[in-house]
């Protein structure tokens, strides 16, 4: 996820409990600066615990700026303390660029970093309230960075925007994502029957800030009138802006003697990040049937052409309980911010 500058919005209910531990900051950033000084500087850090809705476990949150370009992976090992496992790994990949690089953000969600930007890393230290891991090491690896996943993206960008239907839509957020066109997706079922996807794809052209809604109508009836609910924020930056990156994935394996179990994290946001020039492409309907037909003989194409997509824009507002948004959301530089009810 790809942050920005700084807001206050959000409600007091709904903001990091953190925790105060000096002494286990301390020690995580010793740690961490003794494997990661030559390629990381930390430029800020914090001790926070969820909410009991969302687990109520603990993370050492740190940010840092890459002091060069290239291809990391981090990884960190605690003792659980715990019956389930003896210790505990993560793994987490990343990709800096140079300044202006691409953040390979096709889906709203980042999945690299360039030169400039500050990642946050976010590091396990508790899994509830009380129970601490402890012993942490960390470990860094990094190679040469490479353009070939960039050129990867250019082609996969060049197949899907020749494959869309591009017939122009009327278009409300025209100033900030302008519309491309839409496909649709089908998907058999094992058991029979399958389900049909509407997707819509826009190119971001301008920074600004808002909530995107989109609903489909048909031909001949009335356009159904959109509402901010279900609607999705949207920050849009200058390509070549500095940044603030969450890292989202990793994997994870507990160990306990000869047993090991593999399993992964996604600390994903509900705010869709972008750079101009980017694409992204966002479902506006769906269905599902019962019944068994091959793709060619539901009339794919010519729903595409009837399923048109309605597309709406309301003032910038994000939740702070919608996944990691309470990690993020006090970087995000919004136009209009608007506290949640």
């Amino acid at each position: 996820m790809l942050l920005f500058g700084n807001a206050e919005f959000y409600p007091a209910a709904a903001q990091k409990i953190k925790v105060e531990s000096g002494q286990d900051a301390a020690r995580l950033r010793q740690a961490f600066n003794e494997a990661c000084a030559a390629d990381f500087e930390i430029v800020k850090d914090e001790l926070t615990r969820r909410s009991t809705w969302h687990g109520a476990s603990t993370f050492w949150l740190v940010h840092v700026r890459p002091k060069r370009s290239g291809h990391y992976k981090l990884k960190y090992r605690y003792d659980y303390n715990g019956s389930h496992y003896t210790h505990v790994e993560h793994e987490m990949y990343m990709s800096v660029g140079e300044k202006g690089c691409r953040r390979n953000a096709r889906s709203g969600a980042i999945s690299g970093a360039c030169m400039g930007d500050t990642v946050i890393f976010p590091v396990a230290v508790g899994q509830y309230a009380g129970h601490k891991y402890t012993g942490h090491t960390f470990s860094l690896k990094r190679q040469e960075h490479s353009t070939a996943g960039e050129d990867v993206q250019k082609r996969l960008r060049q197949m899907e925007v020749s494959g869309l239907y591009s017939e122009p839509v009327a278009n409300l957020a025209g100033e900030y994502l302008k519309y491309i066109g839409r496909r649709v997706s089908y998907m058999p079922h094992r058991n029979g029957g399958f389900t049909v996807e509407f997707y819509a794809t826009f190119e971001a052209v301008k920074p600004g800030s808002f909530n995107l809604a989109l609903a489909s109508r048909v031909p001949d009836l009335p356009i159904p009138k959109l509402n901010a609910s279900g609607s999705v924020p949207m920050v849009i930056v200058e390509k070549d802006a500095p940044a603030t990156v969450l890292m989202q994935s990793e994997t994870v394996v507990g160990t306990n003697g000869g047993f090991s179990s593999h399993s992964g994290n996604e600390y994903l946001t509900g705010i869709k990040i972008l750079q101009t020039g980017d694409l992204i492409s966002l479902q506006y309907l769906s269905f599902s049937s019962r019944r068994t037909a091959p793709e060619e003989e539901i009339g794919l194409e010519q729903m595409t052409k009837d399923a048109i997509p309605v597309i709406g824009q309301f003032p910038f507002q994000a939740d702070p309980q919608d996944r990691f948004n309470e990690w993020i959301i006090e970087h995000l530089k919004v136009d209009n911010p608007i506290r949640k009810p």
